[in-house]
């Protein structure tokens, strides 16, 4: 794999740079679990959502912000790789341009220290990077999970949360 060794987020990691991979890593996406990286548009809430919203409590998580991004568990050639894939594709932020539009997204492999790793192969969570405001520290926000272990996650919310906080608890992003 064509990688250059960069610090990414207060952390090293690997930020793939063959386009070729690029291409299949976004194909794999969209032909396995219906996710299209290059065309998204965030939520959409309508009425009877937000109605519902305000007759329950409910703990509602709008976008912070920051650096939008997958985080995407899987097994790469027989080894577990866990890739952050940036959704922030415009001018300002390119490494592969086309007619001034990049048409690739950055990619960095990224190392976690984790356990029960297995549980999450093939796992995709949409995620959030921040940087904290005169500080070096970085924060990384779930926002949702989109595949659990090669499936679309359909489950409740409340599972859905559940799932969210124990991965949140499992986690650590080695900070080398």
């Amino acid at each position: 794999m064509d990688c250059l060794l960069i610090n990414y987020c207060g952390t090293n990691g690997y930020l793939i740079r063959n386009n070729r991979i690029k291409s299949d890593l976004i194909k794999s996406l969209s032909d396995n679990y219906d996710i299209d990286l290059l065309n998204y548009n965030g939520y959409i809430y309508n009425d009877v959502l937000i109605e519902r919203f305000e007759r329950e409590p409910y703990l509602v998580s709008f976008l912070s912000g920051g650096s939008r991004s997958l985080l995407w568990i899987l097994n790469y050639h027989g080894i577990p790789t866990c890739l952050l894939l940036d959704r922030n594709i415009n001018e300002n932020k390119s490494t592969t341009l086309m007619n001034g539009k990049r048409i690739f997204p950055k990619v960095v492999s990224i190392s976690l220290e984790m356990e029960n790793l297995d549980e999450y192969i093939d796992s995709v969570w949409e995620i959030e990077i921040n940087k904290k405001p005169d500080d070096e520290e970085w924060t990384y926000l779930l926002s949702d999970l989109l595949v659990l272990e090669g499936k679309p996650f359909k489950k409740s919310l409340m599972e859905k949360i559940l799932l969210m906080i124990k991965f949140y608890n499992d986690i650590n992003i080695l900070i080398k």
